[in-house]
Order: structure tokens, then sequence, then C-alpha cells
């Protein structure tokens, strides 16, 4: 791997990671809400311990991310000897036959939407089941932290760092949109990044839009507010420019800690995203050079027409501002910027 910097070898470092912070586990899925507690059952022996073997095929093993809504296992798939994760997400008690299909079909097109759009910089998606108490998907296994929790315990990242993963996030998102799927809930919960290896993935398609099917039900409002296009509030359909915007709330906080509406209530944060645009980050942060806030200004212009049309270019302006960055801040930065991968 080179880097654009030079052509070395090079690892993106995050500041303050050790080798047991590396080996912290975590997955994709969007697995990051809790509301139930998964019930072990059909227990089988696996190396003296104590282990599941969901339908026949994936062994369960320790517990790598927990939450509300799902809890993911480090898994092995036995068919195959690969290392995966699985997310078990309980189902409501009561469901109807006809709601569990409907459960299970939504589950198995979010595979089918994370095969067509198959990306070094998307979190793979295998198979998917349920059973009578719970639902799985099995996944590509990440190790590392998602943003939010990085940023949590780290702070404020450099520039330099914020510009490449955004760069890397954009280059999946503008993968994603050629072949006709929106992501819908780019957040810094669903970034996950391998800190041993430098990986930065998008994770959760679960709320994704294809451009023939809504994978979602009919009347559901998608997303998570904070990140959410102005648009999106007055019915508009979400698009690549959609995603673009909450790309840019994104990195607007990670660079300020802050997001560009500010507001106490659900209620107040609507109204303000309805009625005024963004805050502008060259306002927010007169610090940084007038490049780098344009750079992220324009994702969060309130008409999406005037959003970059194509953010796999936007990705290579992206980086090459932070390879110009790791060159002059007055500072030393830790952080060898490795090269976009291709496609």
């Amino acid at each position: 791997m080179s880097t654009v910097l030079g052509h070395r070898p090079a690892v993106l470092r995050f500041p303050g990671s050790s080798p047991s912070r590396a080996a912290d586990g975590h997955v994709a899925g969007g697995v990051w809400v809790i509301w139930s507690i998964f019930k072990r059952r059909g227990q089988a022996k696996a190396g003296g311990a104590d282990a599941v073997l969901l339908s026949g095929r994936y062994l369960l093993g320790a517990v790598i991310g927990d939450g509300a809504a799902a809890r993911v296992h480090a898994a092995t798939d036995v068919r195959s000897g690969a290392a995966v994760a699985v997310k078990l997400t309980p189902l409501p008690v009561g469901l109807s036959l006809a709601q569990r299909a409907d459960w299970l079909a939504r589950m198995q097109r979010e595979v089918n939407v994370a095969r067509r759009v198959a990306h070094p910089g998307i979190v793979a998606l295998f198979d998917a089941g349920m059973d009578d108490q719970h639902a799985w998907l099995a996944m590509e296994q990440v190790r590392g932290l998602d943003l939010s929790r990085y940023t949590q315990r780290n702070r404020q990242l450099p520039e330099p760092l914020v510009l490449d993963i955004g760069a890397r996030i954009a280059q999946a998102l503008a993968h994603a949109h050629r072949n006709g799927v929106v992501h819908r809930d780019l957040k810094p919960a669903n970034v996950l990044l391998d800190l041993a290896g430098g990986v930065v993935k998008l994770a959760d398609f679960g709320v994704a839009r294809e451009t023939e099917h809504d994978i979602t039900r009919t009347g559901v409002t998608l997303g998570t507010p904070a990140y959410m296009a102005p648009e999106l509030l007055s019915g508009a359909a979400a698009t690549a420019a959609s995603d673009a915007y909450a790309l840019g709330v994104v990195l607007f906080e990670l660079l300020t800690g802050t997001r560009p509406h500010q507001a106490e209530t659900l209620g107040e944060l609507l109204r303000a995203m309805a009625s005024r645009p963004a805050a502008s980050l060259a306002q927010a942060r007169p610090d940084l050079p007038a490049s780098v806030a344009t750079v992220v200004d324009q994702l969060l212009r309130a008409d999406p027409a005037q959003r970059p049309g194509d953010l796999a270019a936007w990705a290579t302006e992206a980086a090459s501002l932070a390879a110009v960055m790791v060159r002059v801040l007055s500072r030393p930065s830790p952080i060898p910027v490795s090269p976009l991968p291709a496609g």
C-alpha cells in the first residue's frame, strides 16, 4: 500500500491508539441502539466452552457489539472456516406469519443491496435468516470502533484525518449511488474504523433505498434527524444529494465538536433545519484553511442542486487537501494518509 505522500507502506494511525484499543471488537450492521437482550438458546459445545450454532452454520463466539436493537457476536462459518460477525435482533412477541415474512424479506433484500454495492469501503453482508425468537444477519467482521465511539474517547481528530475519512466515505457512497442505492442513514455510528489497519468502512444499508424497490415500510420516516438533509423534512425523496448533506454534517461535527444546527429538543431541531441554512464551517473554524472550509461547506448547501453532484470527484479533492495539510501543517501529524482504493 502506497501513501499519497510517497510510495512506501503505511498504516493510518489514530492518535492515542494502542494494541489493547486496536483489539476492541466492533462490527457492522447498525447495532448501536438498545431495546432488548438476546437470550441464547440451542447450546452447542465448542472448544470446551458453550457456544451457539446458528442455523447449523454459524458458531457464535464472544459478544463484540451490544445495543438495544441487536447484539453482535464474533462467529465462525463452519462450512468455510471464515471469521464473520452475526447480528442478532430479537423479534417482537406475537408477530403474525405475514409480519415475519415481511421482516425476513426486508432482511434478505438488505443482503441483496449489500451484494449489489460490494466495495472495499462498504461492510459486506453474507446471509440472513430467522427462527422463532430472533432474526440474524451474517456479515463481514470489522475490528475497531465506530466513529462516534472513537470520537468520544479521543475528542477531536486531526484535520487531515477527518478529510481522509470523509474522502473514503464519499467514495463508498459514490459507488453505491452509481449502483442505484442511496444510504439514507449516514452518521458517525455507521462509519467503522479498523484502528490497526487504517480501514474505513460504511455500514448499515438497512434503510437504504434502491432505485427499483423501497426496502423499508411505507410511511416510516427514516434516517437520524440531526444528519438529515432539509429537503427530506418536507417529504422529498432521498437522493445522492441528501447523502452528501449527511456527510457534511458528519465532517462538520468532527471538525467543530458541534452540529451545524443546534437545538435543545427534536422539535426545535427540525424547525431550525427547515427555516435556516446550516452553520458555515468557515465561521465556526476561522483557523482552518479556506479550502478545507469550502470543501465541507459545499456539502451543506440548502439547495441539493448546489451540492457536489459527484462524490467521487469530491473524494479526490478532499484526499488531496488531506495530503497537502500533512505536508504543510506546522505541528507534525502522526497520520500517513493512505490512497483511496480503486472503484
